[in-house]
């Protein structure tokens, strides 16, 4: 067996440390618009990734020197590439979802596993083997130590996966062209390893790239209405054949903008409420939209200040370029944070609160459903100031998830009040149908909400507490 050089084995090492963990993120961002980013499915992905790896270190280690080292490991790489560009690439991942759902299949955890099982399992379990496989070239005699740097070198090759890919790639060239940088490292690394007599599996691997480039390029993107990706979000713009205008943000129709000018029924509910009841001739109230969206709630509001805050900094551009056809209005400022950190920050109360949160899935992220979240929303709310919040639940309470925002919302704010937007079958013990339910509460007396006086038999003041015409 022809030995390789260190510097060569340590660096190919390095690349299959960034590509496992790389294509576990990527993998976790693609499937987020159709099952969300619980903990739940982020944990499904996570074990399609690490038990798959423990294999295939294990069948790594069981291989012979006389057995081809070079040639296992090239062939592992070629084959990992054509499943990676299968599993992460945007039509791919559509059509795959897409072909699920039509075929009745919505249950995340099926979504979920299915997908994993297919996409991520075999090259995590080919890339695995590259490890014990280049131990092969060392020699036997400082097998610790030996073992010990490779570790070292493929746990900071997974750093390398971690940060780069989130925090540089994706953030500035986007899910799809990060995708192809994975798959570009995969041909850099058969490139290097394969002999001047082997180079077919560098050709194979070349060519994945290629289609790569092609079926993830902006220009193929815009056959899906996709106008921009990045680490937090996919955004969408549709233009249905009734002359409206959609932004879709994960998969979720998060705004639209009527031929009229209207947005969304649940949001011009919400404004028909709220910021349509003011006035010129009243003060201008401050006003906190968290979700922004494509900015539609309180767009075509002059008077009142809008703080819009939402965890995508790239929202802003991307909402006026594509889907406003303009910059925001003066009394209009957005702030990119994620909205836990938005609300711990000392700052000023608000005089409305709107809630209008989704990360594929139609759910709320995990942690904007708890009663301290809720809490943080109460506690930054004037007194005699109101909260609403967009919800997409059940009707008839016929999942735990509904009942259960429900029970957590009323714990925290005792006088609210609940509007369902659209018809439905009362009678209906499908869980799928689900409708906008918009939330409105505002800020009582303390000692009221605190003590919550109710009507019995033995204490019965209604007679006082009813009011009066003209009151």
């Amino acid at each position: 067996m022809k030995r390789l050089p260190i510097s060569l084995i340590y660096l190919l090492i390095l690349l299959e440390g960034y590509i496992v963990l790389a294509s576990e993120l990527l993998a976790i961002r693609q499937s987020a618009p159709f099952v969300g980013t619980g903990t739940d499915t982020v944990a499904i992905i996570i074990a399609a990734v690490l038990l798959p790896l423990a294999a295939g270190y294990h069948a790594g280690g069981q291989a012979r020197p006389a057995s081809g080292i070079r040639k296992r490991i090239l062939r592992n790489m070629w084959i990992s590439g054509l499943f990676l560009l299968l599993g992460l690439s945007v039509w791919t991942v559509t059509l795959f979802f897409g072909g699920l759902m039509a075929a009745g299949i919505y249950h995340r955890y099926i979504l979920i596993s299915l997908y994993a099982a297919i996409f991520l399992v075999t090259p995590v379990y080919l890339l695995g083997q590259t490890v014990p496989l280049l131990s092969n070239y060392f020699s036997k005699a400082r097998l610790s130590q030996i073992a010990g740097r490779m570790l070292a070198i493929s746990t900071a090759g997974s750093f390398l996966g971690a940060t780069l890919t989130t925090l540089v790639l994706m953030s500035w060239i986007g899910i799809n062209y990060t995708l192809t940088v994975l798959l570009a490292t995969l041909l850099l690394m058969t490139w290097l390893l394969g002999k001047k007599t082997r180079r077919g599996p560098a050709f194979i691997m070349a060519a994945i790239l290629a289609v790569s480039l092609l079926i993830n390029s902006d220009a193929s993107l815009r056959m899906f209405g996709i106008v921009h990706t990045n680490q937090y979000t996919t955004i969408s713009i549709t233009h249905p054949p009734d002359g409206s205008i959609h932004f879709l943000q994960n998969n979720t129709d998060s705004s639209a903008i009527y031929p009229d000018g209207k947005p969304h029924s649940y949001n011009e509910l919400a404004e028909s409420w709220t910021i349509h009841k003011t006035t010129k001739a009243d003060p201008p109230r401050e006003i906190l939209v968290i979700g922004a969206g494509g900015f539609s709630f309180g767009r075509r509001d002059e008077h009142n200040r809008f703080t819009y805050v939402d965890i995508d900094p790239d929202l802003e551009a991307v909402a006026t370029e594509h889907f406003l056809k303009g910059k925001l209005r003066s009394n209009q400022v957005f702030v990119p944070m994620a909205a836990q950190a938005f609300l711990l920050q000392p700052g000023k109360l608000y005089d409305l609160i709107f809630l209008d949160v989704f990360h594929g899935d139609h759910v709320p992220p995990e942690d904007l459903l708890t009663r301290e979240f809720f809490q943080s929303l109460k506690e930054r709310v004037k007194p005699g100031g109101l909260v609403m919040i967009n919800l997409v639940i059940s009707p008839t309470f016929i999942d735990p998830l509904s009942r259960n925002i429900e029970n957590t919302l009323r714990d925290v704010f005792p006088h609210i009040s609940r509007q369902l937007i659209g018809d439905f079958d009362a009678w209906s013990e499908d869980p799928g149908q689900l409708r906008n339910a918009l939330y409105s509460y505002r800020k009582g007396d303390p000692a009221d909400e605190a003590t919550r006086p109710i009507y019995t038999h033995n204490l019965n003041r209604v007679f006082i507490d009813k009011p009066h015409r003209g009151q």
